[in-house]
């Protein structure tokens, strides 16, 4: 089998040294600038002969690997993380910002066991990847202190545990707050809410936008139901339907969701039940997927793509400028149908 062309094949062929070779090939900058001629000479003779870069050898000369990881859940309710819509959202815009830069994605499917034994140290202290994102970190998930030393950015979920790490995610308190505050001036008076999953940030912080808003309003808490369940269009339908079942009227005004696939499976159960959302009660949900568009529902959206692409090109900053320092960045949502 030919053996691959490698840096001293070059060097001899273009008849210069391999240390000239290495720092054009690897575009290092150092105080003596290789010419533009030697430069031209050294990358045509490159592809002449056919080179490919070792990654093994790139990563033990400049102790880099060029690689960053996405850690993700194995599952989340016992469903692949394949079917969030918003973590396809936000995968499509860390594709965006990968494929423009020099580094290359790993994706880590994590469990407790991952995070009990650190395995995340091993990966950025062996240089397997240069940084991690962080997706779907729940509140009880406790990370050692020394991961925030290294380049590391959480997105979408932040616990108090985990505080010291850079973070991205979306004024969701706001966004909650808003949409509540819009139904109240609506008219309606009798809320129920249908809450998110357990253990997950954003699940309290739509919360507290919901209640702070009827605090706000001075709205009496018999006025307000909360029914616990996750965020599944089917665990919608399932607290959907123990709100419509057997009633040829309704005792509250408005329902508000978690998130919008909580109220696309709210809309089924009362379909189900001869009642009409935004005629016989008011819907509201989170998120900003596609498919409320059709559903004159009111929500708010989050921008997973820009997420995805920012947490990259932050992420790339840090590990490039040594001296980084740490970000925790809210993103703006925007108000659909209020």
């Amino acid at each position: 089998m030919k053996r691959n062309c490698n840096i001293k094949d070059i060097a001899e062929y273009a008849n210069v040294s391999r240390s000239t070779v290495s720092r054009v090939l690897n575009n290092v900058q150092t105080k003596i600038p290789v010419s533009a001629e030697t430069r031209k000479l050294i990358l045509d003779t490159a592809k002449k002969l056919n080179y490919h870069p070792n990654i093994n050898a790139q990563r033990l000369a400049n102790n880099k690997s060029r690689v960053i990881g996405l850690q993700i859940p194995s599952n989340v309710n016992n469903e692949s993380i394949f079917y969030d819509i918003n973590f396809i959202e936000v995968l499509s815009g860390i594709e965006k910002a990968i494929c423009r830069s020099a580094y290359r994605l790993q994706l880590i499917f994590c469990n407790q066991n991952y995070i009990n034994n650190k395995e995340y140290l091993s990966l950025l202290q062996s240089n397997s990847i240069d940084g991690l994102i962080i997706w779907g970190a729940l509140t009880v998930d406790v990370y050692a202190e020394e991961l925030f030393k290294w380049p590391v950015i959480m997105i979408n979920s932040l616990s108090e545990q985990n505080k010291e790490c850079s973070s991205i995610s979306h004024d969701d308190y706001k966004g909650s707050f808003d949409l509540t505050g819009a139904i109240y001036a609506g008219g309606a008076r009798k809320f129920i809410y249908l809450n998110g999953s357990e253990r997950v940030s954003i699940t309290e912080k739509r919360f507290k936008g919901f209640k702070d808003a009827l605090i706000y309003e001075n709205l009496s808490p018999a006025n307000i139901t909360v029914l616990d369940g996750d965020f599944t269009k089917e665990s919608g339908y399932i607290r959907g339907q123990k709100i419509f079942s057997g009633k040829k009227t309704l005792d509250f005004d408005a329902v508000i969701c978690a998130n919008d696939l909580i109220a696309l499976g709210v809309i089924e159960a009362a379909k189900e039940n001869n009642f009409v959302p935004q005629k016989d009660f008011v819907l509201a949900g989170a998120d900003g997927i596609r498919e409320i568009n059709a559903q004159n529902l009111y929500s708010y959206k989050c921008d997973h793509n820009t997420m995805g692409s920012t947490a990259v090109n932050k992420l790339i900053e840090h590990i490039e400028e040594e001296n980084s320092q740490k970000i925790n960045m809210v993103l703006p949502v925007t108000n659909i149908n209020f």
